[in-house]
């Protein structure tokens, strides 16, 4: 018996060590695919596109791209894939020479996995991102996977790659053709190639943790789009550059601003345009019941936004009864994120007292998801005249931010803005609450511990439109907190106070840091200078400007004073005179012809 037990543990024993010592010869012959332990790989990102059709009009995105192991792996974890944590932080995002600020306060989340060849095998979402967004990122990932697998597919399809350079720490790659065409639901968002004019993927550095350090991408397409089957010509470059950063966590513990960039808060006033639904025939519903109107809702999202929302707006104002049902297909999760947004815009230009009692009862659903509650906050701005119930539920959610609370997230943020927006639709309707909201507004800035949170409520009171809050918002302007400066810049966008112009026209020449120098010089772009003497001190801060996007910005201004100043054309001209950047040539092409350009850039000379 006594030796029956020891050899039973002799081969126990001997089971163990031949596990053990497999697993140390897979480790050793299999490619390690992470060697950076907990430390994050990060890339700084940028993203340019431009169209010929357009005038060369284009797009710029910047921002910070991190992976890390989602856990640490595990001894017998060889044969198992790899999954890293990605997030995305958008920097700035620019189009057609609009500054879309919302967009760098959103941190979007994802999932890479990666097989034991270190290849990338699938990507996931938190379902909290845009259609767009997450194309962009699934472009990116597969940018970053081609050096080291050598395939590539993106909008076109599945491409044919040809290495035309290889050594230790560099690799060129060229796009030959299209191999399998991506294909596209609708007909409008087909997209087919006609030719490769110029392309190359270039990969240099060394692998590490992966991935190449050091990516330039750079293409010009000539495709066809649409179901017009139209030619287009495209450009695109894209830069990724490995940077040795503080990891970004996925969740902040204070939230940049929800900001609401300023078409967007207009249009969520409500009486800044024509409603949605003003915009079209109130036909009666075909539907007889609520599932029939959601089916037929969905057909013609698509196709025609404007008449599936009306349709539905006109069915459950005819069936109010129908509301209860579709507050609990929306708590159900059973809407995609397109399908949803305009369901909850659908409820608010409904406005009955049904469709305002299901709005509060999801914003304060405590057990429904953080993203249906944030669009629902978000869409209570189209409410023309919200009810006490609607009210309450939004200022409940910014209540610790009016008693000094240090912590804001997505939706005390959201909340907070969009308190501003009802404060503006009740004016002069329901005073005692609009006193209210504004009152908790200034709470808020008085109270607030975190730049942040102090940037977040001069947005509100920007969305306000309370002339009131200008003391607030000029003294913010001086504030050395650079978001400070820029909410107080892009506020004033929206609080007409005589006193603007000045301010604006002073930080563009003073401000230190670019982004909130554009940020002033985009809200004067939408309010003007109003006499010589201000178009002189802009001349001056323009003829100081190092940045060439806010010199293209700013070049606008001096354009669109030209037909009420005759001196704006003459400062225009000097401008393009000693003018280098083809960017600010193209904003200043808008204003003057091709003719006076030359002659001025002829005039320059010796």
């Amino acid at each position: 018996m006594k030796n029956r037990k020891i050899l039973i543990m002799a081969l126990l024993g001997f089971g163990i060590a031949l596990v053990l010592g497999v697993a140390l010869i897979v480790m050793r012959v299999q490619p390690s695919c992470w060697t950076l332990g907990d430390v994050p790989l990060v890339y700084n990102v940028t993203f340019n596109e431009t169209s010929a059709e357009s005038g060369n009009a284009g797009s710029r995105l910047t921002g910070k791209l991190q992976l890390r192991p989602s856990r640490a792996p595990a001894v017998f974890d060889w044969n198992k894939p790899l999954v890293l944590d990605g997030l995305f932080k958008p920097l700035s995002y620019i189009n057609n020479g609009q500054v879309f600020e919302q967009f760098r306060d959103f941190n979007y989340n994802f999932q890479v996995e990666i097989d034991s060849q270190c290849h990338v095998q699938k990507l996931s979402f938190d379902g909290r991102e845009t259609f767009s967004a997450r194309r962009t990122l699934q472009r990116l990932m597969r940018v970053l996977a081609l050096g080291r697998e050598g395939q590539y597919s993106d909008f076109l399809g599945d491409s044919d790659m040809k290495l035309v350079e290889s050594s230790d720490e560099l690799k060129v790659f060229q796009r030959i053709a299209i191999k399998t065409a991506a294909s596209s639901v609708k007909l409008e968002d087909s997209v087919l190639l006609d030719n490769i004019k110029k392309s190359e993927f270039r990969f240099e550095g060394k692998e590490s943790a992966l991935w190449f350090p050091k990516i330039q991408v750079a293409e010009e397409l000539s495709i066809y789009s649409g179901a017009k089957h139209e030619k287009r010509n495209i450009q695109y470059t894209i830069s990724m550059l490995q940077v040795k950063d503080e990891p970004m966590m996925p969740r902040a513990p204070i939230a940049s601003p929800y900001r609401v960039e300023k078409k967007i808060g207009q249009d969520l006033r409500g009486n800044d345009r024509p409603s949605i639904y003003d915009n079209v025939n109130k036909t009666p519903p075909a539907a007889k019941d609520l599932k029939s109107a959601i089916e037929a809702f969905r057909e013609q999202l698509s196709a025609n936004g404007v008449e599936a929302k009306s349709q539905l707006i006109e069915f459950l104002k005819a069936h109010p009864e129908a509301i209860k049902d579709l507050q609990a297909m929306i708590e159900q999760n059973q809407f995609t994120d397109q399908e949803l947004i305009n369901v909850l815009f659908v409820l608010a230009k409904v406005g009955s007292d049904e469709a305002q009692d299901a709005m509060a009862s999801l914003i304060s659903n405590e057990g429904l998801d953080r993203g249906t509650r944030i669009r629902t906050i978000f869409a209570v701005g189209e409410i023309r005249l919200p009810s006490g119930g609607v009210i309450a539920a939004i200022r409940k959610e910014y209540q610790s931010l009016v008693s000094g609370g240090a912590v804001m997230d997505e939706l005390s943020s959201t909340a907070l803005l969009n308190g501003g927006l009802l404060a503006h639709n009740l004016r002069d309707v329901m005073p005692g609450e609009e006193d209210r909201i504004l009152g908790d507004i200034e709470e808020v800035y008085k109270n607030a511990k975190s730049s942040e949170i102090k940037a977040n409520a001069i947005d509100a009171m920007g969305n306000s439109s309370s002339l009131g809050f200008w003391d607030e918002i000029s003294e913010s302007a001086k504030s050395n907190s650079d978001l400070e400066r820029r909410a107080a810049y892009e506020a004033m966008a929206r609080v007409p106070s005589d006193a603007r112009e000045q301010v604006l026209i002073d930080a563009m020449g003073s401000d230190r840091i670019a982004p909130a120098r554009l940020a002033a010089i985009q809200t004067l772009k939408s309010v003007g200078v109003k006499d010589a003497q201000s178009l002189e001190k802009l001349k001056s801060a323009l003829a100081r400007e190092p940045d060439a996007i806010n010199r293209a910005a700013a070049v606008q201004i001096v354009g669109q004073a030209i037909p009420f100043q005759p001196q704006a054309k003459e400062v225009l001209m000097e401008q393009i005179k000693k003018e280098s950047d083809p960017g600010v040539l193209q904003a200043a092409g808008r204003f003057v012809s091709a003719y006076d350009i030359q002659k001025a850039k002829s005039a320059q000379k010796p």
